[in-house]
């Protein structure tokens, strides 16, 4: 604590987002909130948390391959927070959201611009407390006036998942979209 000089620990995640040869651009960082993780089935043994945080994670991934908004709000903590890459507004920043609703609002403006044709995991980690992956993303304009113009891009992301199994926060950054069709 900068007032005091006292020192504590707890685990955080940090992404450093980069831009090709600009070298990092952001710092992206979440520090654990929730004190209890999510249980998972005792037969797992030690690992039960983390296999029940991977269950969450492709729940999820299932959930945005097909547009299933009402499922990915279901699982969203009811103050979610969430700053991720606009590719609604192709802003090239972060929005930020702060409930489910906001999330509900932000995902229907995604999906009604976008039919999503592949999400393929590049790469993914999960803790007890967290998930992280990167995304490649295959998605159809379905608004003019590119409607029918495939995009193709990547996310970086993680999210703390509670005990509850609700994503509490959701926090990550993107690529540029590359045209392939």
């Amino acid at each position: 604590m900068k007032q005091t000089g006292e020192e504590s620990e707890r685990p955080v995640v940090v992404l450093f987002p980069t831009m090709g040869s600009e070298g990092i651009t952001g710092e992206l960082f979440w520090g654990r909130t929730q004190q209890d993780s999510l249980p998972g089935d005792p037969a797992n043994g030690a690992l039960a948390a983390r296999f029940a945080v991977a269950e969450v994670h492709e729940t999820l991934l299932d959930a945005y391959g097909k547009g299933d908004v009402d499922t990915i709000v279901e699982m969203a903590h009811r103050e979610i927070q969430t700053g991720v890459r606009d590719y609604v507004a192709q802003t090239g920043t972060l929005v930020e959201l702060h409930t489910k609703d906001d999330l509900k609002i932000h995902l229907q403006e995604f999906y009604a611009h976008y039919s999503v044709r592949g999400v393929e995991v590049v790469t993914k980690h999960f803790d007890d407390w967290f998930f992280f992956h990167e995304l490649r993303w295959t998605v159809e304009v379905r608004k003019d006036p590119d409607a029918g113009s495939v995009f193709r891009y990547h996310t970086a992301e993680y999210a703390e998942v509670s005990a509850a199994g609700l994503v509490v926060a959701h926090i990550g950054h993107g690529t540029d979209q590359l045209k392939i069709g």
